[in-house]
């Protein structure tokens, strides 16, 4: 019998790429937090990480990332920004070191995405817990 206390919850970036509006994709992450908690587990939202090669997406994805994050701060659940933690602060594409084809992440894309939720996120938990 499982029983979590945390859920991390990534989701959309897919969605973006096939062009569903940012309201649906909130709507539907919405959602996953609310089952969660729901549940009694409590989830860690994490922001869709940026891409390279079709700066058309950005701006979308930095949409969808500052609903995410506003309404974690409005409900009290927790947090990771990917995005900023895996892009170019100037140009807001994905560095080109976390990917090799500019759409998925690789091996050092990962690790910085598992950093990142441990600093922003775990690290925490576990000094509080």
């Amino acid at each position: 019998q499982l029983n979590p206390q945390y859920v991390i919850i990534l989701g959309g970036a897919n969605d973006l790429g096939w062009g569903f509006p940012v309201e649906e994709i909130f709507l539907n992450l919405q959602r996953m937090y609310e089952m969660a908690l729901e549940n009694k587990v409590k989830p860690i939202a994490c922001t869709v990480p940026s891409i390279i090669g079709w700066d058309e997406g950005i701006p979308q994805r930095m949409r969808l990332n500052q609903s995410i994050k506003q309404y974690c701060c409005e409900k009290g659940i927790l947090v990771a920004d990917l995005f900023s933690k895996t892009c170019d602060p100037k140009t807001k594409r994905l560095r080109s070191e976390h990917s090799s084809d500019g759409l998925h992440l690789n091996t050092l894309g990962y690790r910085k995405i598992a950093e990142s939720i441990y600093e922003e996120v775990v690290k925490d938990l576990l000094l509080t817990n």
